[in-house]
């Protein structure tokens, strides 16, 4: 874990390094940590030293947690059991976050302290004693009323501190000959984030410069998403890389008016959705940019084109067959979406629901007209004192690898 050390005069990051995990290598990422900070330090210097993100992850108690759904919330390592109310979001392309109510007694020293704003402590989840989110308490909301003294406290994974924030001030952005793997373990190392990458690692060219203006969640999401792949939290506090799924593995099937489904709702964009998708690459001097266009087979008798340009971060010429199939996949990511309320938090085989995974449903109530195969995107899993629910955020197969839906639910 993160620590702070209280330097000795004439202490530099390669001692501080060699002392915290026994060799220099992590003096760069110690000193990115520390913008604006030079050595040799003066005694008593405080230095932040992020934790190790090759290090094994701590596995966070789950006291006696013990029944199959039961939840744990450790606040700085401490269990916290006057909740009332929870809500955790799993997201297949971004950071979990989670929200809960609890009742907060101001003359409690120990409520104060741990609800303390701008504290930014670490919390941790577990259901059934399995990890199901890392991460650091980030909005504290007091409410007063005649009735109640309540908070609600918000959260979300270690790495969400990637999309709020820039990259260090002193850090090189020049990256050359990287692969979006070794860029993204640059980035993160300064807060001790984890990167894994699953499947194969991918090229970014003979040069690459992230914007140093650019929170860094956003700088490797506009890398990955011409190449079909997605970035997203992990329960253990790191990020992961990854090719999202194809149909054909459901881990449930709904029907309407079947339980465990309890509600269907269906959200249209029309202004999203396009005829024709095209790809423009980086222009050089004298010629076009080559170019690349997907004609929309669903959509016939309206012209509706759209183009766009593609580049990596600083203008590097991305493949634009690839961009273009991803940016149309995309389009039908986001021209249609269904949510699925569901009264259980657990899937046919009794595993947690997760994004990057699909469900089937017919729902004639909702266009869906026909059975058909969806891909979750999100996962919300509510409780309160009177109810369990989890609420599937599901959208049309292909999204997020480039390949076109071959029906539609509402034909």
């Amino acid at each position: 874990m993160s620590t702070t050390y209280s330097a000795r005069a004439g202490d530099t990051f390669e001692t501080v390094a060699r002392m915290r995990f026994g060799s220099e290598q992590h003096a760069p990422t110690i000193a990115h940590a520390n913008p604006g900070i030079s050595a040799p330090f003066v005694a008593g210097q405080a230095i932040f030293v992020p934790p190790d993100p090759g290090a094994p992850t701590d596995r966070v108690g789950n006291g006696d947690a013990h029944a199959l759904n039961e939840v744990a919330i450790t606040i700085d390592g401490v269990r916290y059991r006057q909740w009332e109310t929870l809500r955790v979001t799993l997201v297949l392309d971004g950071v979990s976050e989670v929200l809960f109510r609890a009742p907060f007694d101001p003359d409690n020293a120990d409520a104060r302290r741990t609800f303390k704003p701008f504290t930014y402590k670490k919390m941790a989840i577990t259901v059934g004693g399995s990890p199901l989110f890392t991460g650091v308490m980030v909005g504290v909301a007091p409410s007063l009323t005649p009735e109640d003294e309540i908070v609600e406290v918000s959260g979300y994974a270690t790495a969400g501190v990637l999309s709020d924030c820039t990259p260090p001030p002193d850090m090189d952005l020049e990256f050359n000959d990287a692969s979006l793997g070794s860029l993204a373990r640059a980035l993160a190392s300064p807060f001790g984030i984890p990167v894994t990458f699953e499947g194969p690692d991918v090229s970014l060219g003979d040069r690459v410069m992230p914007s140093p203006v650019d929170s860094i969640w956003e700088s490797l999401s506009r890398l990955s998403a011409p190449r079909n792949r997605v970035w997203a939290s992990t329960a253990d506090g790191g990020i992961v890389c990854r090719e999202v799924t194809g149909i054909g593995a459901p881990v449930a099937r709904f029907a309407q008016g079947v339980p465990p489904l309890q509600a269907v709702a269906a959200t249209f964009h029309p202004q999203q959705y396009f005829s024709h998708v095209t790809g423009v690459g980086v222009e050089t001097v004298g010629a076009q940019g080559e170019s690349y266009t997907v004609t929309n087979t669903w959509l016939k008798g309206v012209l509706r084109p759209t183009a766009f340009r593609v580049t990596d971060i600083e203008g590097t010429e991305a493949d634009v067959e690839t961009a273009t199939t991803s940016k149309a996949g995309r389009m039908f990511g986001n021209m249609a979406a269904y949510t699925l309320t569901v009264a259980s938090w657990r899937d046919d085989a009794g595993k947690l629901w997760e994004p990057n995974t699909t469900v089937t449903l017919i729902a004639p109530g909702a266009m869906v007209y026909k059975e058909y195969e969806f891909l979750i995107r999100s996962v919300d899993l509510e409780r309160t004192p009177d109810s369990e629910t989890a609420t599937l955020g599901v959208i049309l197969p292909g999204a997020f690898n480039g390949r076109l839906p071959k029906a539609l639910p509402w034909d």
